[in-house]
């Protein structure tokens, strides 16, 4: 089968798809004939085969404007512990702090402007950034942010899982989640 947009496809062309003129493609199947067909046969840009490295962390960076007051939060509520720490002028300008395999880093905002300028030209702000952290005990989070500037409520969610947000020194809301029926460990 060749596209409109002149590309060829691997597969056979089926008399299902030929009255159908939506904007993406569609998927058919019936039981003697494959009428499936992906985007890439029928997109119009040239297919590009690339092999793309496994990636084996996801860590934020969350900007704060000052980490000395934003540390107490991670390391006496939530438990965290400071592994990494770069000192500048007026204070830290970088911290990465670990609890068991949940890594999370701050950077001032200074120190962003300063280091990544192309960032900062963004208007990198940690604002925009909501977390959802999976926890084993939501009880014990709860008690850890008491006195928190709490975003939304203990509820449970149609999807099965009990949660909280706080937002934290910096701006970010953190939504932590328990799943439903896992209170007990």
């Amino acid at each position: 089968m060749t596209t409109s947009a002149g590309y060829r496809s691997p597969r056979p062309a089926c008399s299902a798809m030929s009255s159908y003129s939506g904007p993406f493609p569609r998927r058919h199947s019936h039981a003697a004939i494959d009428c499936s067909i992906s985007y890439l046969d029928v997109w119009p840009i040239k297919r590009h085969r690339m092999t793309i490295a496994i990636m084996k962390n996801l860590t934020p960076v969350l900007s704060v404007n000052n980490i000395e007051d934003s540390l107490p939060f991670w390391t006496e509520r939530l438990k965290f512990t400071k592994t990494i720490e770069a000192p500048g002028e007026n204070g830290l300008n970088f911290c990465a702090l670990q609890r068991g395999d949940v890594e999370v880093m701050l950077q001032t905002k200074a120190s962003i402007k300063d280091d990544l300028p192309q960032v900062a030209a963004l208007g990198f702000q940690g604002g925009g950034v909501m977390l959802f952290v999976k926890v084993e005990d939501l009880e014990e989070i709860i008690s850890a942010v008491e006195g928190c500037e709490i975003i939304v409520p203990d509820r449970t969610t149609f999807y099965g899982m009990r949660e909280i947000g706080v937002r934290a020194p910096g701006g970010c809301v953190i939504l932590f989640a328990q799943r439903v029926g896992e209170e007990d460990g």
